[in-house]
């Protein structure tokens, strides 16, 4: 099982990670090994994937792993204090999977964009649209801001959009009301309370053929609601009610 490290992770919070996790190997890109090597403790060998190459055997290990097996440990932000290992194995996560799958309706032809970076989204989108065979096409929204995001999306024919409120909020302060999301079929928002507001937002600025949803879930649990909007959903008090 693995634990996922972010390098734009404050360093106190990458020794935290992994001095409680006990890591004993580092993955990593050629452009951030210095920050592993500054990180990783004496015993935690480092790989730099880039540098494997076309030698190593691609089949298929063959390796049975139980469903109950650990799968990834996701650390919490830390606001309630120090931060909190949560551990997930292999059934719950395909679980959290089918359960988002079936939902927001995802299948093959979809193109999933992939926002956020060291959280438990980011193995969760990831692996929604891995395993239903879907486009999965990152941004990396500390680089290169929000200025180009819509851009992207248009460029990228972006069908399902997973994306945090706060940068939901941001994304549309970037746009000019000309933009035609004709490809957007779905807008997941997460992260944060979802408010009457954002409701706005999204009829003034995406097409009737698009869905807004939200919904309540934690680290720990995955989704446990779902409450999905369109154009003609009234939301009369000021927060969307889960």
């Amino acid at each position: 099982f693995f634990v996922l490290l972010d390098p734009s992770f404050p360093k106190d919070r990458i020794a935290i990670i992994l001095e409680d996790s006990q890591a004993t190997l580092m993955l990593t890109d050629q452009r951030n090994i210095a920050v592993a090597r500054q990180a990783a403790d004496p015993g935690c060998r480092i790989v730099e994937f880039e540098s494997i190459g076309d030698r190593v055997a691609g089949q298929d290990l063959g390796l049975r792993i139980s469903p109950k097996a650990l799968a990834h440990i996701i650390y919490t932000s830390g606001s309630t204090g120090r931060h909190k290992g949560v551990v997930q194995n292999h059934v719950n996560q395909l679980h959290f999977v089918m359960r988002t799958t079936n939902a927001d309706r995802v299948s093959a032809r979809d193109s999933i964009a992939l926002l956020s970076s060291g959280t438990a989204n980011t193995v969760t989108n990831a692996l929604i649209a891995l395993l239903n065979g879907a486009e999965l096409l990152p941004f990396d929204v500390k680089e290169k801001g929000t200025s180009d995001l819509a851009n992207w999306l248009l460029k990228e024919r972006i069908s399902v959009c997973p994306i945090a409120a706060p940068l939901f909020r941001k994304l549309c302060e970037d746009l000019t009301g000309e933009e035609r999301f004709l490809d957007l079929r779905f807008l997941r928002l997460s992260s944060d309370t979802v408010y009457k507001t954002d409701v706005e937002l999204y009829k003034k600025y995406f097409p009737s053929t698009c869905i807004l949803g939200t919904g309540l879930a934690s680290s720990e649990t995955g989704p446990i609601r779902k409450y999905l909007i369109n154009h003609n959903t009234e939301i009369t008090g000021d927060e969307v009610p889960v």
